[in-house]
């Protein structure tokens, strides 16, 4: 399509504010068995309504433990399990010196006010395994209009 002056009228007034960033934990992280662990968190206060594009990775290692692996996002004390189920690596056994991955992404609406927003992770299984430092934590795109 041709540009003219309503459609760069437009396009000039949807300008997009973007901050990006990476949030990780500052060692590795034992889970405990079949409880909530906070990984890392990140706390942001948007100057308008925006949306926070989320991009979740946790590396589970441990030693020969059969189990199942969960991650997911928390926002302001409330866990996206309606809108975003936990990431689960169910039935998985993770052996000595390999790692089980849980990855997804979310979008998350945020108001002008401050947020925390954190991930989280369980191990229901045998053994103990930790959530890696280096395999994990969140990406994130903050968008505002």
């Amino acid at each position: 399509h041709s540009l003219d002056d309503d459609n760069v009228a437009s396009f000039t007034s949807a300008v997009l504010k973007l901050s990006v960033g990476r949030v990780q934990p500052s060692a590795d992280v034992t889970l405990p068995l079949d409880a909530k662990m906070d990984l890392c968190s990140l706390s942001i206060t948007p100057s308008v309504a925006s949306k926070l594009l989320v991009v979740q990775h946790v590396a589970v290692a441990g030693s020969n433990n059969a189990g199942s692996a969960e991650s997911w996002m928390n926002v302001d004390g409330t866990d996206r399990v309606d809108s975003s189920p936990p990431v689960a690596s169910l039935g998985a056994i993770v052996t000595t010196g390999d790692y089980t991955t849980l990855v997804a992404a979310d979008v998350l609406d945020l108001t002008a006010a401050a947020h925390t927003v954190k991930l989280r992770a369980r191990w229901n299984g045998a053994g103990i395994v930790s959530a890696q430092r280096q395999g994990s934590g969140f990406a994130y795109l903050l968008v505002a209009a």
